[in-house]
This record gives structure tokens, sequence and C-alpha cells, in this order.
């Protein structure tokens, strides 16, 4: 009874650390399902090619998300017809790299550090992105007629197709008001996707307060450190 305590103390403990982190992460997400619209997702990221891998890593590099709250944003993209390989690159690169990163280590290091860390993190988004198209098994690519309206479900009406990866935001033919548009994003992205997600990142929380009780921090610092 004590180990069970203990353990489930510590992943409480740990959930409370990064919770602040994944509402964030969820937050992103509503905003990019109320906002960006799924055909230009479909377009730039959908495809299980390069193009799509280096633009899923470039988009990661400066966004603010920690390796708690990138999970919950690349799950929103991978639903919005983000190829496995675009997905992979942006799960790698967001997490290693943003602005306040960017920012904070020319502040406390040097201005070579602070190009270095922008741009491993894209290089090792973009090799895990490749990697996932040569030796990943294949997936079937979302097409054009198959994309829906993200909030009332209808196939009727797309983007023009026009716009760049700068511009992709939602071009809202079906005229749905600012606020419908960011309530089904927030629905998507705290009923929705946390539902999808819940169980997986509750065994996570689970297997890290597991290995905070069971494994001393001296055993870290003996043996890694």
């Amino acid at each position: 009874m004590e180990y069970i305590l203990g353990i489930l103390g510590s992943s409480w403990q740990i959930l409370l650390d990064s919770s602040i982190f994944i509402i964030f992460g969820f937050f992103i997400a509503a905003l990019i399902r109320a906002f960006i619209s799924t055909e230009s997702i479909v377009k730039y990221m959908g495809d299980r090619n390069m193009k799509s891998v280096f633009l899923a890593a470039l988009f990661g590099v400066p966004l603010p998300l920690c390796s708690c709250g990138v999970v919950p944003t690349a799950i929103a993209l991978k639903k919005q017809g983000a190829s496995k390989p675009a997905t992979v690159s942006f799960l790698i690169s967001t997490p290693e790299s943003s602005i306040d990163s960017i920012a904070i280590t020319y502040a406390l290091i040097d201005p070579i550090m602070t190009i270095f860390r922008p741009v491993a993190a894209f290089i090792t988004g973009f090799v895990a992105g490749a990697a996932e198209i040569f030796f990943g098994k294949k997936e079937d690519v979302k097409k054009t007629e198959d994309i829906e309206c993200p909030h009332c479900g209808d196939h009727s009406h797309h983007n023009d197709g026009d716009s760049s990866p700068l511009t992709a935001i939602q071009n809202d033919k079906h005229n749905h008001p600012l606020s419908e548009r960011i309530g089904s994003g927030f629905h998507f992205a705290f009923i929705e996707l946390l539902g999808d997600i819940s169980r997986w990142f509750l065994i996570g929380m689970l297997i890290a307060g597991i290995i905070t009780y069971l494994i001393p921090a001296s055993f870290i610092e003996n043996y890694m450190g």
C-alpha cells in the first residue's frame, strides 16, 4: 500500500507540474482548429514527401510549446490532415526550440548557440520526418474531396487553394461567425481531443510516477552524472 500511495503521489505531482503546459497545448490546438483551414494543412503538410516534412519542421521551430504541450497540438494537426512524416517532424522540432528560448539563449549564452539551437531543432525534426518517409508504414493521403468544414462537417466549400503557408488562415466560405469557430475549436480541443488522448496520457503519468518514486535521485547522480 505504501508503494501504491507513493507512486500515485508522485504521479499527481508530475501532473500538477506539467498541467499548465498541457493546457496551453490544447489551447493552441483549439486555435489551429478555429483559424487554420483543413485544406491548408492538407495542402502544405498532407503529402508524404520532403516538402511536407520541411514545412512541418520549419513551422514547429518558433512555436512556444514544450514536450508536454506539443502532443495535443500535433494530434490536432494529424486529425486535420497532416501526414505521419510531417507530424513526426513537428513533434521533434517544436519542443527543441521556440521564439522565447532563442531569445533567452542569446541573453544567457552567446550568439553562436542562439543560431545553432533552432538550426539543430530544424535538422533533427527534418531527419526524423524523412526517416518516417523511408522506413515508416505508408498511409492513405487525405484528398481535397475528403475535406470537410471543421465547424459544420459540410464538404461543399473549400478554400481557393492559393494561400501561402504564412497566410493560411481559415477562409470561412460557410460564413461561420468568429464566436462559432472559436467555440467549435475549443470543443474539439478540450472535449474530443482530450477524450482521445486521456487514457494514454494517464498511463504516461503513471509510468512517470513509478520512475520518480522507485528510482532515487542518487541513482542518476551516481551512474549518469
